[in-house]
């Protein structure tokens, strides 16, 4: 029969012959695009060494999103610049958008009463600028935090709110965070019915963006309520 390389719990299962093959294409194509990748970020601290203004907080931006998962400690130093800067230079959004990557950073490193303050930085200039999609992003950002501190009644109202502002400003994306925080509440509040109903209707919305990481979350989502449940054989 065809090839048909089978994709099951995370893993690549191939007929032997094609083990070795694979395995040593898919290293080069990961080694490839891990230089390319490194060479990028070379490039752009290099370009930092001499950029200033609104140039520098467009690099900044573009580094620490580059930085996130190999280097988090330096991307969280250049989204503190980047908020300096900001202000320095009077750009409100921009001092907003900083704000809001290191509430994002921060809360990944569970420092989480400072990702709580930076969060609200950026929502308190948001509303200030009546941009609900952003407001949405920053209530999203909060939800989750307070549910990693088990604060799940205000996590499950931002959430809420969240949804509520995404909605109107037609921004998929933030709706189907907003109700894949809400399923996850449920989750834990070990309201099952509830949390499948949100995390299937977040996988609905997720589709239409075409995100295929946010859609794999929905698809964990689904997972972890049908093994909460003990209907492993569906999961």
């Amino acid at each position: 029969g065809c090839l048909g390389p089978l994709f099951f719990d995370g893993n690549f299962y191939l007929r032997p012959r094609h083990n070795k093959a694979l395995r040593r294409f898919l290293f080069f194509a990961w080694l490839f695009a891990s230089l390319a990748g490194s060479a990028q970020t070379e490039d752009l601290e290099k370009s930092l060494l001499y950029a200033k203004g609104n140039k520098r907080l467009r690099i900044l931006e573009t580094l620490i999103k580059k930085l996130e998962n190999p280097d988090i400690k330096r991307a969280t130093q250049l989204a503190k610049e980047g908020i300096r800067l900001a202000q320095h230079e009077r750009n409100q959004q921009k001092e907003q958008q900083f704000s809001g990557l290191l509430g994002y950073l921060l809360r990944l490193q569970n420092s989480y009463d400072s990702a709580n303050l930076l969060y609200n930085q950026a929502l308190a200039i948001a509303r200030s600028r009546s941009d609900d999609a952003d407001c949405a992003e920053y209530l999203n950002g909060l939800s989750q935090l307070e549910r990693a501190q088990g604060k799940l009644t205000v996590a499950i109202n931002h959430a809420l709110a969240a949804r509520r502002l995404s909605e109107m400003a037609g921004d998929p994306k933030q709706i189907g965070e907003a109700l894949y925080n809400i399923g996850y509440i449920h989750l834990i509040q070990r309201s099952y019915d509830s949390a499948m109903l949100y995390f299937l209707i977040s996988l609905d919305v997720r589709r239409e963006t075409g995100d295929s990481t946010m859609v794999a979350g929905s698809y964990n989502g689904i997972g972890l309520v049908l093994m909460r449940m003990e209907n492993y054989p569906r999961s």
